[in-house]
């Protein structure tokens, strides 16, 4: 596991997180933060993925 796949993963679980809370507070804002947060983890994780296949290929 590469150092994106890690930040990734670890973005992707805090915006869940915080996704969990907006929607117990009632707080739209909070809740839209997390999921962009969800998002921009889950991008991160599949560039590291990608690159991690192409350093094994080559």
């Amino acid at each position: 596991m590469n150092k994106d796949q890690m930040h990734g993963w670890t973005k992707q679980i805090a915006g869940t997180l915080r996704a969990h809370i907006g929607r117990v507070i009632g707080n739209r804002a909070v809740t839209l933060k997390g999921r962009v947060g969800q998002v921009i983890g889950k991008t991160q994780a599949s560039y590291g993925s990608a690159r991690a296949r192409l350093k094994k290929r080559g």
